[in-house]
């Protein structure tokens, strides 16, 4: 297979010319993303677009501390000016813990009781699973959201359309390709905020980030600092950050 790289809007493009990756655009006007789908091969496509010779801009390396202070207090701090109203949060990757610290666990020590916490991994989380303090995970591609989507309807009694997130938490593959499916689940976060983590040093969430609509999101980057990851938060205009 060969690989095809075009420049498009000062953003570069990169496809398996067996798929014709190069001629797709993924852009959603409901959504508000003008976003070029590329391959699953992460922060690497720009490591190949480097070994072509093209002048690519990189994003900063990963840092030293998977989820810093910093990322935890502003994480805090955007989920404690929900938390009196949040009923669901719904994080993609699960208890990546680092320094004895993960979103996870400030999700659970902090959330009400009746709130539930739906927690998405490739890995099994089980050990996590509470029901009498609402807790549930799934081991599962977040890709696969019909079944996930059907689980979390069979714990919350609701049907699938009338589910409502209150807060998603997406740290899972960084590739952008998954960061557009995993948006998929912003459709249901109609009033909540959408915390994207890593919006620093993966190119994935950076150009997503990048390409979201100014006009339809309320947008709020934080830590964009040398080594630290990077965390982002979302909502949709006509709801404060």
């Amino acid at each position: 297979m060969g690989c095809l790289v075009r420049w498009d809007k000062e953003r570069w493009v990169m496809a398996w010319e067996d798929d014709l990756i190069a001629s797709i655009h993924y852009g959603d006007e409901r959504d508000g993303i003008d976003l070029p789908l590329l391959p699953d091969s992460d922060f690497g496509m720009a490591k190949i677009a480097t070994h072509l010779g093209l002048n690519v801009p990189m994003h900063g390396k990963a840092a030293s501390i998977e989820l810093s202070d910093s990322n935890l207090e502003n994480l805090l701090s955007s989920f404690l000016s929900i938390r009196n109203t949040c009923k669901l949060i719904v994080e993609i990757g699960v208890d990546r813990i680092d320094n004895g610290q993960s979103s996870t666990r400030l999700f659970l020590d902090n959330k009400r009781p009746e709130t539930v916490y739906f927690g998405i991994d490739l890995e099994d989380k089980s050990y996590l699973n509470d029901e009498a303090k609402n807790i549930y995970t799934i081991k599962r591609d977040s890709s696969d959201s019909l079944h996930i989507m059907s689980k979390l309807s069979q714990i919350l009694w609701t049907e699938i359309p009338e589910i409502e997130i209150d807060y998603l938490f997406i740290d899972g593959y960084h590739s952008i390709n998954q960061m557009i499916m995993d948006w998929e689940y912003s459709q249901l976060v109609r009033g909540g905020i959408i915390g994207i983590h890593d919006t620093n040093s993966h190119p994935g969430p950076s150009r997503f980030i990048e390409s979201l609509d100014r006009s339809r999101f309320i947008i709020n980057q934080c830590d964009v600092v040398p080594d630290d990851n990077g965390i982002t938060f979302v909502r949709r205009v006509g709801r404060p950050v």
